[in-house]
């Protein structure tokens, strides 16, 4: 598991290396590695839209399944089974961002703690060093 961690960690501090050194300022080196792990996490975010639309077309079906057998909860589970099989929807599926920022933020505090260039630009400039 840690050589994954590891792994994940190179390619942040290189990420955000490449960053500082395009435009050799702090914030805005934050700002670009911020837009990119954006737009590397689009499909996911589509797709997890695309998953919500499924949710909010479904809940009509859902609510009269409820309705109907009020108090069966085999019956309802059963039926919304069979509703999330004809709608192609996942349940789990809202939290896979959850733990992929999860994981990218985790990551992000690896790689700063670690000793990316970033850590000693605010000392340069006459910041302050925590």
């Amino acid at each position: 598991m840690s050589t994954i961690t590891d792994t994940v960690v190179k390619i942040l501090i290189w990420m955000i290396e490449q960053c500082n050194a395009l435009s050799h300022n702090y914030w805005i080196a934050i700002l670009l590695f911020t837009f990119l792990t954006k737009v590397i996490f689009l499909p996911l975010s589509v797709w997890v839209q695309k998953n919500s639309i499924k949710t909010v077309r479904m809940r009509p079906e859902i609510n009269h399944i409820k309705a109907s057998y009020l108090g069966n909860q085999d019956a309802i589970s059963e039926e919304q089974y069979k509703i999330f099989k004809e709608y192609g929807y996942n349940p789990f599926a809202d939290l896979i961002p959850l733990f992929v920022q999860l994981a990218l933020l985790m990551g992000v505090v690896e790689a700063v703690k670690r000793g990316t260039p970033l850590t000693d630009i605010p000392v340069q400039t006459g910041g302050i060093l925590l």
